[in-house]
């Protein structure tokens, strides 16, 4: 349906946002760029010098991905219930920063100054299957899904203390 896309809509391999030209339709990839802003802006926590932990390699991280990059974390670990996708999208973005990829069930041993929930696992009222004991002391949590589908991982984050927890309302 859109004549043009940007290139950011390109890389995420997803359009959410449509934008009206004179001609048509451009499509728009806003999900980097508005998780970025909730964290850095609204939350008041950097991401340059973090580990990070995302959770998930589907169509929601692959649009965070580069934005995330451009934070310079310490590091950018990409989890997925199976290794082949955490690798390809290591693999596609390994031009804008590195990135681990591992399974969930690999990041033992690990600790996070930031965890992103990027599954749809709550929207089924369930949590992907990670390790306990992984954040670092004051690490946040965060969730890109808000309401119901937040719950699971919120309850998650509590019983592993997390000084912050917050959902995705605020990257919209």
């Amino acid at each position: 349906v859109c004549e043009t896309i940007s290139g950011r809509a390109w890389l995420a391999g997803a359009v959410n946002t449509w934008i009206r030209t004179d001609t048509g339709w451009r499509g728009d990839n806003t999900d980097g760029e508005g998780l970025v802003r909730d964290i850095t802006q609204n939350l008041h926590l950097p991401i340059a010098g973090k580990r990070v932990l995302l959770l998930g390699a589907g169509g929601a991280a692959r649009g965070l991905l580069k934005p995330l990059l451009d934070e310079k974390p310490a590091s950018l670990t990409l989890t997925n219930r199976n290794p082949w996708k955490p690798e390809e999208l290591a693999m596609q973005f390994k031009a804008y920063g590195p990135i681990q990829p591992c399974t969930h069930l690999a990041i033992k041993g690990d600790r996070f100054d930031l965890i992103i929930h990027a599954t749809s696992a709550g929207h089924s009222g369930t949590m992907p299957r990670i390790a306990d004991d992984i954040l670092a002391p004051g690490a946040t949590c965060y969730d890109l899904s808000y309401g119901k589908a937040f719950e699971v991982f919120a309850a998650w984050a509590r019983t592993q203390g997390a000084t912050r927890i917050a959902d995705g309302l605020g990257m919209l």
